[in-house]
């Protein structure tokens, strides 16, 4: 749904036409929004390579994402 910001984009190596691309995305955090329970945040970090496993550029950053219940906590089962 968006994306607040980010928190750190460097890029290591410079990207040139032809060059083949590839990334990783890893989950560092998440959350529900503190304002609007029906959002989610969640800190992500990119890793991008390039064809020859060099990396080329890393990102971290929060991105928001709609929940698919929002009356119940990240992580807490209900009990049955």
């Amino acid at each position: 749904l968006g994306s607040p910001g980010l928190d750190e984009l460097k890029w290591l190596k410079p990207v040139y036409p032809g060059d083949t691309l590839s990334g990783t995305m890893t989950v560092l955090e998440s959350r529900p929004s503190a304002k609007r329970p029906e959002l989610g945040l969640v800190k992500t970090r990119w890793d991008v390579v390039n064809q020859d496993g060099a990396p080329v550029m890393t990102m971290t950053g929060w991105n928001l994402y709609r929940r698919r219940d929002p009356g119940v906590a990240a992580g807490v089962v209900e009990p049955s």
